[in-house]
């Protein structure tokens, strides 16, 4: 079964990334990418397009509010596998320095700052081109191999990192269910204890 990616690994894959990627651009965009999966427990269709030419990513910039006192960020869920109504939900990411440059407030004011002002979606490239699954998802494989981690790792495992973590702090069932925005019990199927 995937393995869980937790805070600890994600840090090392983020320190890792100038030696996957092409530039300091990129190693901001791909940081971004993954604290928001992580704090928001994300699935890789909300945040990722299935083409970089995608005319209506899952993010746009007007998804993302950096709220002026810099406690958190806003983001706009349009749509997810459990949400087809249209009707958006909005996950409140608060600012946490213990997790570095994995915080979704410092993360988001890095790449803010570089990002050209056109694009549409907001994981985009320089270029403007939207961040897609496939890159994503190369990223994970290739920075996992290189971590030498065994076990099964997937664009997945940062749901179920998040979701393990968050039962190791001791968050209520309840809490976690909302923070994943699952509408059942599913979600213990995605705790992996002891976390290792």
């Amino acid at each position: 079964s995937r393995r869980p990616l937790t805070k600890k690994i994600l840090k090392s894959i983020v320190s890792m990334l100038p030696t996957f990627v092409s530039s300091e651009y990129e190693v901001k965009l791909f940081t971004l990418a993954l604290s928001l999966s992580f704090a928001g427990f994300l699935r890789l269709s909300e945040f990722t397009s299935v083409s970089r030419t995608d005319a209506n990513p899952p993010l746009a910039k007007s998804d993302l509010s950096l709220l002026r006192d810099k406690s958190a960020v806003v983001l706009r869920i349009r749509r997810s596998k459990t949400n087809q109504s249209g009707r958006p939900e909005f996950l409140s990411l608060d600012a946490n320095p213990a997790m570095g440059p994995l915080c979704p407030v410092s993360a988001a004011a890095s790449f803010f700052a570089v990002r050209p002002a056109a694009s549409h979606a907001l994981l985009a490239h320089f270029n403007g081109s939207a961040l897609t699954r496939n890159e994503f998802q190369n990223l994970l494989r290739k920075a996992t191999l290189s971590l030498n981690l065994t076990g099964k790792f997937t664009s997945h495992s940062i749901r179920i990192g998040a979701a393990t973590e968050a039962a190791a702090a001791g968050s209520p069932a309840l809490t976690i269910m909302k923070k994943g925005r699952w509408r059942s019990r599913a979600f213990v199927n995605y705790i992996r204890l002891p976390l290792l």
